[in-house]
C-alpha cells in the first residue's frame, strides 16, 4: 500500500478536516470574515464514481476564509489538474510534487496516531 492509498483508501468517499481558528471549528464559507489568530487549514476530499478525488484546502488570510489549493487526482494519486493560492501573487498551477508532499505530511500525522480527519465517510 503506497502513501496515497494509506491516506485515501479505495473505500474513501468523503473525508473532512475542519478549518480551525484558535482550536475551534470555523463555520464560515469562502470569502466570509473571521477573527485573526492561530489557524489550522481545513480539507475536503471527495471521490467521484470514476474513482477520481477532488481535494479543496481552506485557510485564513487577512481575516477571511479563502482557498489554499484545489486539486483533482486520479485513483492512483496522479495529479489531473490543480491550482495553488499564492495569495498576493495570485494562483499558480499545481505540480505533482506539491500534492505528493501534502499527502506525505498527512500520512506522517496518521502514522504518529493523530486523528487527522474529523469526518470519514466510506463506501459501504
Amino acid at each position: 500500500m503506497n502513501t496515497f492509498q494509506k491516506v485515501f483508501p479505495q473505500t474513501m468517499k468523503k473525508y473532512i478536516r475542519h478549518l480551525r481558528l484558535n482550536g475551534k471549528i470555523v463555520k464560515k464559507g469562502l470569502g466570509e470574515i473571521v477573527d485573526n489568530g492561530y489557524y489550522q487549514n481545513g480539507l475536503v476530499a471527495k471521490r467521484n464514481d470514476e474513482g477520481d478525488i477532488t481535494i479543496v484546502s481552506t485557510t485564513i488570510e487577512n481575516g477571511g476564509v479563502t482557498m489554499n489549493f484545489r486539486a483533482m487526482l486520479d485513483s492512483e494519486g496522479k495529479l489531473i489538474n490543480g491550482i495553488v493560492n499564492c495569495f498576493t501573487l495570485g494562483y499558480i498551477n499545481m505540480d505533482q510534487g506539491y500534492i505528493d508532499e501534502y499527502i506525505k505530511e498527512i500520512a506522517e500525522k496518521l502514522e504518529d496516531g493523530e486523528e487527522y480527519f474529523d469526518v470519514k465517510k466510506d463506501y459501504e
